[in-house]
């Protein structure tokens, strides 16, 4: 599947398998996350977690559970998450920072489709989290990096269907 085929089958997949991708693939999928473009080169301050240890998925979703009264899974089953951090700039991610995670995170959504993967970005459930820091040292992150974002990864029965028609979106030219 070439990239302009994965782009129209991309979708934000919320059943899973509970199977997770294989080794090879998985490799893939970073590989391809870390060809993102990143603001200024700054690679050096961008940091990837594969997280596969269902303890620490389930304790995030049980504050996320906490925090809205009732049963919540953010990561909608998923069997593996990948969670993509930076050193930040400055005390709080930079734009800039947030558009470098969101980079990663799309190219390993793509490189998912394309194997067959599903995946879904997630944002809200770390966002959340700020609020109980512990959670993060579960995440074993580098001293100084914050989360940015994580793609819920798994196998999954849901198909790709090709989208041949494109979400609308206003669109101004300045000639």
């Amino acid at each position: 599947m070439d990239v302009f085929e994965a782009m129209q089958r991309r979708k934000s997949v919320r059943s899973y398998r509970g199977d997770l991708a294989d080794p090879d693939d998985l490799q893939k999928i970073l590989h391809f996350g870390m060809q993102a473009p990143i603001a200024m080169g700054r690679y050096e301050d961008m940091h990837i977690t594969v997280v596969s240890d269902l303890a620490v998925l389930e304790a995030f979703e049980k504050h996320q559970s906490d925090l809205q009264g009732r049963e919540a899974h953010p990561f909608f089953g998923a069997p593996q998450v990948i969670v993509v951090s930076i050193k930040p700039s400055e005390p709080e991610p930079l734009n800039m920072e947030y558009a470098n995670g969101g980079f990663v995170l799309e190219n390993m959504s793509l490189a998912a489709t394309a194997l067959g993967l599903g995946s879904c970005v997630i944002y809200g459930v770390f966002r959340r989290a700020e609020s109980k820091p512990e959670l993060f040292d579960l995440l074993d992150l580098p001293e100084g990096y914050q989360v940015l974002g994580g793609l819920a990864l798994g196998k999954t029965d849901e198909r790709f269907e090709l989208r041949d028609e494109a979400h609308r979106m206003g669109t101004t030219f300045l000639d």
